[in-house]
Order: C-alpha cells, then structure tokens, then sequence
C-alpha cells in the first residue's frame, strides 16, 4: 500500500472583522475573528488509495460492546467517552447506554412512556458538564430528562425552545436550535435565533439571529453541534462552517471559520436569500462541501469530517499549524482494516469510531484482517453489539 502524501495548507487570520490584515499561522485574533482554517477538499492523491492510521497513530485498539438480551444497541447515534464510561445514544431503542472502556456492559436508560422520569421520545443525549448527570432530550414532551451517574432519575427540565442540540452546565442550559422556528416575546419578532441560554429555567440571551424562512426546513443539518476541550464548550455549525467559544454565560466567541477552497456557493444563515436549488445543483456537481459534524480539539490537534458525497477527514496539526486532508479512504495499517473515519468522538488521546459487526465481517472475508483481530472478533457476528475503534493519536 503506498503512502498517502498529505496536503499541506496554511492556517491564516480572516480578514473581515480584523482591523489590520494578518497572515502568520494561528496568531490569537481578537473577538471580532475567526481562526481560518482553509481546506481544499481536492488535495489528495487520485484513485482508491488509503490513508494510513500509523501516521498519526500510536496504537489501534478495537474494543467490543458486551451483547445480551439487556443490552442490544441498535445503532449508534451519538457517544460519549468520560472518566472511563462509554455513553451511547441509541435512537432506535429510545436509549442511553452506558459501558466500560473495557467493553463491560454497566447499565442503560430505557425510559420510554408518560410516567414520572419517562419520556416518549429522544432527540439528543448531554453530560452535565458540572456533575456528569446524564441528559435526554424528548422534542415530543419539550423537556430534558436528567439522570444520575448510575442512571437513577434526579428531575425534569422544561425546554423554553424546539431545539436541534443541548449542552449543560449545572443550572445552565446552552440550546442551539438551529433553523428551527420559535417564540421570543422578549423581543421584537422580527429575528429568530439559532443559539439560547437558559438558567434556572429563564432565557438570558439570544445569540446567532437570522431570518426564518420555511424553505430552510428543506436544508439537512447536523445534530452533533457541542463538543469540549478540557474545560472549553464549543458549538459547530454546519451550514456554514462555523466553530463558537461558549462561555459560563453562554456568550459566543469567533473560534474558527473552516473555508473549503473548492465552494462555488457558500450558504449561510446570514444570508437572507439562501438558494437551495442552487445549493442542490452545486452539491451534486461536487462544488459544495461541508462540515459533516462538529469540530473536536485537543492540545495537539482539531479533527473534522466533511461531506462530498462521501464523508472524508482533515485534521491540523497544532504543533506546525499545518492542514491535512486525510480524505475519504483510511487504513489501520496495525490490524490490515480499511476503516470509515467518522469521528464520534475525540478526548486528549483518542479518536473514538464506532464499527457494525456485520461490516467487519463482510470486510474481514475480502480482506484478511490481522492475526490479533481476528482473534479479539472470533466470537463476533452480525448481531453482535457495535466495536468501538479507539486510536491512540501520537
């Protein structure tokens, strides 16, 4: 397998909003800028070669979620990794479960009805960031459940907002509600607003305003819009790439704009005149890519995926200030695994990404995987829990 030779791009400081230009890497800008990390999605080497993970990675560990009849996750909607606890949102049993890094299954949030503590449907999952509560989000009952750290129910928290994503921070409620639709009395009517900030249930701020149209309905977006940095909340947004500083309070700063170089057409929520054929037309032409999800950091670097038509990868490298584009290919060159590196998480060490055992599998019966594999996936089948895949970053 030849070595993928990655793509090397400059780190710069937007010009808009900055009072004098700026070109050298990373420089702190003030709160009027963002940190441009600029991207061009066709930099990589033609034809079907990989990526391979030893570039970036130490080590590749593939770790198996016990399976039995109390624990059977359908699928894997969104994870979180804390103090050694793998928490997974599965949308299709309308649960959380909870594991050891080890793969041991410890205990699930099933809590679907109209009772005290159960809701009838989830549309996101949290971790209060100030407590490790566990948060679930029902769009039907408007309200977020809150569970303790063993997943006994501790209280119900009305939601002010419809809204696409949550973060928590004590008794403080960050809702990104994105292009959905809601009522401001406290204001003159005439701007929604795609961020909120609630404390002890009363709204402190509206942040993000744009004008709604029911047209943006038509515009898919992410649902994975909060991550941290040690103590640092961000908030992603995807239709334009933008990445936020939320603070204690809930106020915004420009963190990072991300500029795919290849865009023919930008949409954003700023403008008031989005054209979504257009949109259409330049995503089918391959002359739209996107941020695929939200934005992970950690000391050493900032991983993202991207849509264009398929999800590829890019990281940059905070040691250089360099951009790369892993692409849409990627080898665990340890274990002789072609992988799909959709990021589901990242802490200080580790990429996290989620494999089905079918997939595996199939993969496994075309392409020899490596002795260890093979040994660690033998009593592994199709309806096997998901393997998490946690790569060691270097």
């Amino acid at each position: 397998m030849k070595r993928l030779i990655l793509a090397i791009l400059t780190v710069s400081v937007p010009l808009a909003g900055c009072m004098n230009r700026q070109e050298s890497k990373m420089i702190p800008a003030n709160d009027s800028c963002f940190h441009i990390i600029s991207m061009n999605p066709d930099d990589i080497p033609s034809g079907l070669q990989f990526f391979n993970l030893s570039e970036i990675a130490d080590t590749v560990e593939y770790i198996p979620l016990q399976t039995s009849t109390e624990a059977m996750v359908g699928e894997v909607e969104k994870m979180i990794v804390h103090k050694e606890k793998i928490y997974i949102w599965d949308q299709l049993s309308e649960s959380v479960f909870c594991f050891d890094t080890s793969g041991n299954y410890l205990f699930r949030i099933s809590a679907h009805g109209q009772g005290p503590g159960e809701y009838l449907r989830t549309q996101d999952f949290a971790l209060n960031l100030e407590n490790d509560h566990i948060c679930i989000f029902s769009d039907v009952d408007q309200a977020i459940f809150e569970y303790d750290t063993h997943g006994k129910f501790v209280k119900e928290i009305p939601s002010t907002y419809i809204l696409q994503s949550f973060a928590l921070r004590g008794n403080i409620l960050y809702e990104y509600t994105g292009r959905f639709a809601n009522e401001y009395p406290d204001t003159d009517g005439k701007y929604q607003f795609r961020f909120n900030v609630i404390k002890d249930g009363q709204s402190i701020s509206h942040q993000l305003p744009y004008i709604h149209k029911e047209e943006l309905y038509e515009i898919p977006m992410s649902t994975h819009n909060f991550t941290t940095y040690k103590d640092t909340l961000l908030l992603s947004e995807s239709l334009s790439p933008l990445i936020y500083t939320v603070a204690k309070d809930g106020t915004l700063t420009p963190r990072y704009r991300i500029e795919f170089t290849t865009n023919k057409y930008n949409p954003s929520f700023e403008d008031e005149h989005i054209d979504i054929k257009r949109m259409r037309l330049e995503e089918k032409e391959g002359n739209l890519t996107k941020l695929g999800s939200a934005l992970f950091e950690n000391d050493r670097y900032i991983f993202f995926n991207y849509t264009r038509g398929l999800v590829g990868t890019a990281y940059v490298n905070k040691r250089d200030n360099s951009v790369h584009n892993i692409g849409f290919f990627t080898m665990d060159d340890y274990h002789e695994n072609p992988l799909a590196l959709n990021i589901r998480y990242m802490d200080e060490n580790y990429l996290y990404i989620v494999e089905e055992p079918g997939a595996l599998l199939m993969k496994n019966s075309s392409h020899p995987f490596s002795a260890n594999l093979k040994h660690l996936l033998q009593e592994t089948d199709e309806q096997s829990n998901p393997v998490i895949v946690r790569i060691r970053l270097k």
